[in-house]
């Protein structure tokens, strides 16, 4: 694993592979799709091997952000439940369409994959990054809602 980064700044279990030679042999076949899945993955994108195989390719991430961008314009906020590498948070961004994005996610692992992939498409200062598990957030926002409706 070649990376401009340090091993320090790099969680435990996350990778960046810069050849083919470095690659699990169980994820081999995702690494050489790995530009239909990011794009600018030679900058650096980060994953986990799990990642590999739950991430939504950014050519489906940007129809599935056209899309939700039908939805009525008074729609502005914009919530991925289960953020995973950021594929689909990163094209809500890009977007331009949302005034606020958040992004949930329970792995703080994975978190970090998803704000690091963010910072190289340049919009993760246009998300929130919320660790957690969805329904527990859902469910003690809904909760405050409904004591002081």
């Amino acid at each position: 694993m070649a990376t401009d980064e340090s091993a320090e700044d790099i969680p435990a279990g996350v990778h960046h592979f810069d050849t083919a030679e470095d690659v699990p042999f169980e994820i081999s076949k995702y690494w050489h799709q790995r530009k239909s899945i990011f794009s600018r993955y030679d900058e650096g994108i980060w994953m986990t091997d799990d990642l590999w195989f739950g991430v939504t390719p950014e050519p489906v991430a940007k129809k599935i952000s056209s899309d939700i961008a039908s939805a009525p314009a008074s729609k502005r906020i914009l919530i991925d439940a289960f953020a995973g590498a950021g594929g689909n948070t990163i094209q809500f961004a890009l977007s331009g369409r949302w005034n606020q994005i958040f992004a949930v996610e329970k792995d703080a692992t994975v978190l970090a994959c998803a704000k690091h992939n963010a910072e190289i498409y340049g919009v993760a200062n246009k998300i929130v990054w919320i660790h957690g598990d969805v329904f527990d957030v859902l469910a003690k926002k809904l909760k405050f809602q409904l004591k002081n409706a």
